[in-house]
């Protein structure tokens, strides 16, 4: 598929991304349609991923954290509670296995998400709500892209890391709250997907977050017990609100983190 050309300079990335959510059709929306041509929407200039330098060759990967060690006898808990400690601290990104979840309701959920995805347009329309940006606690987002398996990567010791999904497994990743709330003790990682030829890829994405509304007074800083004159806080006490606008906000090809805009 080739990219669409704009010689002219008449390319308008807002209207564009407004257009296609206003569709409520999505990606298989522009492919039922017979787009021939990438969005520009689609294409992120700033940043060629070299190919090359993901983890195929290397064999880097995150960490798997396995849940069932729970019911062996032993330190197992506290075994568990290190190896997400480590990941935390190293990567921000693990996959949580043997996590008591049958393994036909993830696959159940998987083929719900498809069969919403694939259905005619117009029902697709009709079931499909605007996005709540500054919705309160669990917020599910869901998407099928109609070639494109796998594709997550993790920036990682200056290298982009392919994560291999592994069956039945659950991947994690800590965020921007939890590096500041730990004054850096666990670390967000980047992280991005590069679109592949194959597919479908089915995604189903559980953000945790709470106190987002503009009248919340609530404010989030390094936890007290992690903060000492050796390890002064780093971070200004933020709203919730304030660090998710500007991740709403964040360009594409703007690599600084949000969080740096509230250091001390």
């Amino acid at each position: 598929m080739m990219e669409a050309d704009h010689e002219d300079g008449s390319y308008d990335r807002n209207k564009e991304l407004k257009l296609l959510e206003e569709t409520k059709a999505g990606v298989k929306g522009l492919v039922d349609a017979g787009l021939t041509k990438l969005p520009k929407i689609f294409v992120h200039d700033g940043h060629k991923v070299n190919i090359s330098s993901s983890s195929s060759a290397t064999n880097v990967s995150i960490p798997v954290i396995d849940l069932g060690l729970l019911h062996e006898e032993g330190n197992s808990r506290h075994e568990i509670i290190q190896k997400v400690k480590d990941a935390g601290e190293k990567w921000d990104f693990f996959q949580v296995v043997n996590c008591d979840i049958p393994p036909c309701v993830l696959d159940e959920m998987l083929d719900g998400v498809r069969r919403f995805h694939e259905q005619d347009a117009e029902r697709l329309i009709e079931g499909t709500p605007s996005l709540v940006y500054w919705h309160q606690g669990p917020l599910t987002v869901t998407n099928s892209l109609p070639f494109a398996v796998g594709g997550l990567q993790v920036f990682y010791e200056n290298q982009w890391i392919d994560v291999t999904p592994i069956s039945a497994a659950l991947i994690t990743n800590l965020g921007d709250m939890m590096q500041l709330i730990t004054n850096d003790k666990f670390m967000s990682a980047k992280h991005g997907v590069l679109a592949q030829k194959v597919g479908p890829r089915v995604l189903i994405s559980c953000s945790l977050r709470q106190h987002v509304q503009d009248e919340c007074l609530r404010m989030y800083g390094p936890i007290k017990e992690l903060v000492t004159e050796e390890s002064p806080p780093i971070y200004k006490e933020i709203k919730m609100l304030d660090l998710i606008k500007l991740a709403y906000t964040k360009k594409l090809d703007d690599d600084v983190s949000p969080l740096e805009h509230f250091r001390i």
